[in-house]
Order: structure tokens, then C-alpha cells, then sequence
């Protein structure tokens, strides 16, 4: 059996409630953004690695090369720094609810799992690492104005908000007509033991 799967950190409903709330903000500054496709709630997150279709032995063997990998690591906290349209706001495909990596621990997490994937025969990533949610994806690139942009990100700013991260959570991905579920089917703890 094989499944699309991905590793990601899971966010505490404090989190996703400002980030709704971002959300909301901008709909209100640019009604062109209402009709977008806004990730419900339950499907914010922080991708680390994005899989692909893996077989049932690629996935055990995951597991080990992740316990190896994580060996040392140490919990750490994440803090909410407002939004990032992307690629830019004149073409906008996305928008991001940003996160400040302080120390760099979940850049150093991304390597670790980065890592662990490419035992298992998972390319590397080509992009470099940015933690981050993703809010929104345009059914079609356009622009969005500087006071949407404005709106989302002084909510996140003033909730001066963290996130405190202690695994690292194994999803499997489908698509149904509602849309894509996200199910967690496996972690692995952050502990220096």
C-alpha cells in the first residue's frame, strides 16, 4: 500500500485562530481575495519535507532514519511575524503566514528531516528553507494591494504569538471532492535523550 504523504509540524489552535483572523483581515482590505482557496483551520501546518507517493517499507524505514536524525534535537519556539505574498504582491500565487526561527532550530529540524527523506530515496528540495503556513492559493496569479498585505500582517504582529514545537508529525494527504485532508498518522519527539 502506498500513500502521498508529508512531514510537517502541527500548530496549536491559538496559532490558527490569529492566522484565520489574518485571513479575514485581508478579505475585508481586498474583497478580490474572497474567493480564493483559504486552508480551513484544520489544515494549517508548517511543511518540512513533502514526500510524495511512499510505499509501506519506504515509510518504516522513514521512521528509523527520523529516530537516527533526531537524536539530540531539543524542543524549540517558533514566533508568528506576519505575511508574505509569493511571488510577489503584483502576481500573487500564495500567501504565507510567516514564522521567526530565532535560534534556527527548525531551519536545523528542515536539515534533519531533509536527511532522513534522502535515505529513503526522496529528492532534495531545491528551494532553501523558510518556515511557514500556507493561508491561501490563487485559483489564478493577481495582485494584492499594500493595505490587505497591511491588514493580515498587523494581526499577526500584535499577537506577538509562539509556537512551541516539540515534534515533528507524519501526515498522509488525499484529495476528495471537498478538498485535500490531511490526516496525522505518526510523530516523532524532539528530545535531547
Amino acid at each position: 500500500m502506498s500513500i502521498r504523504a508529508f512531514i510537517a509540524l502541527e500548530l496549536p489552535d491559538s496559532a490558527r485562530d490569529i492566522l484565520l483572523s489574518a485571513g479575514g483581515a485581508v478579505r475585508d482590505a481586498d474583497p478580490r481575495w474572497r474567493g480564493e482557496k483559504w486552508v480551513p483551520a484544520c489544515n494549517l501546518h508548517v511543511t518540512l519535507k513533502f514526500l510524495g507517493t511512499v510505499g509501506e517499507d519506504a515509510l518504516d524505514a522513514l521512521g528509523e532514519s527520523m529516530v537516527a536524525e533526531l537524536e539530540g534535537s531539543t524542543p524549540f519556539e517558533l514566533e508568528l511575524a506576519g505575511l508574505r505574498a509569493t511571488p510577489r504582491p503584483r502576481d500573487a500565487r500564495m500567501l504565507w503566514g510567516m514564522l521567526n526561527d530565532p535560534d534556527g532550530a527548525c531551519c536545523d529540524l528542515a536539515e534533519r528531516v531533509e536527511r532522513a527523506a534522502l535515505a529513503i530515496g526522496v529528492p532534495p528540495e531545491q528551494r532553501a528553507f523558510s518556515p511557514h503556513v500556507t493561508l491561501v492559493r490563487a485559483r489564478r496569479p493577481h495582485a494584492i494591494t499594500a493595505d490587505a498585505l497591511s491588514s493580515g500582517d498587523d494581526v499577526i504582529r500584535t499577537s506577538r504569538a509562539s509556537v512551541s514545537v516539540a515534534r515533528a508529525s507524519l501526515f498522509s494527504s488525499r484529495t476528495l471532492p471537498t478538498g485535500p485532508e490531511y490526516r496525522a498518522i505518526g510523530e516523532w519527539q524532539l528530545s535531547a535523550g
